[in-house]
């Protein structure tokens, strides 16, 4: 189940491809516009982020993107039970982190993965 404000969110990603947000990080665009709403990045934020930026992500090669993201200083760490349970057999896991200042956490009543800044 995706939040109200998650659901707000996903749509400017999906707004963002005709916007100065595909010429920079689609990324930053999805922590921007998290933070406008004052909320941690949910997974499936992160996942429709990663889409519009690499509009060949799909389950199948999600882990090979995850890997990717790794090279790229994006993904600090692998930790499988981190990703739901439809993907876990696609992928290792994943713990990201943008410039050493996020960090995955479960969330229950989600039943997801929050990814949120440490230090503010």
């Amino acid at each position: 189940m995706v939040s109200s404000d998650s659901r707000v969110i996903m749509d400017r990603i999906d707004q963002a491809i005709d916007n100065r947000y595909l010429r920079g990080d689609i990324l930053e665009a999805a922590w921007l516009h998290q933070e406008a709403l004052g909320g941690p990045l949910e997974y499936p934020i992160l996942r429709r982020a990663m889409m519009v930026r690499y509009p060949s992500l799909n389950d199948k090669n999600l882990k090979a993107q995850i890997h990717f993201l790794q090279d790229r200083k994006l993904v600090e760490e692998v930790v499988n039970e981190d990703l739901p349970l439809e993907l876990q057999e696609m992928s290792e896991g994943v713990k990201l982190t943008r410039a050493g200042k996020a960090i995955v956490e479960r969330d229950a009543d989600i039943g997801g993965v929050i990814i949120s800044r440490q230090g503010r």
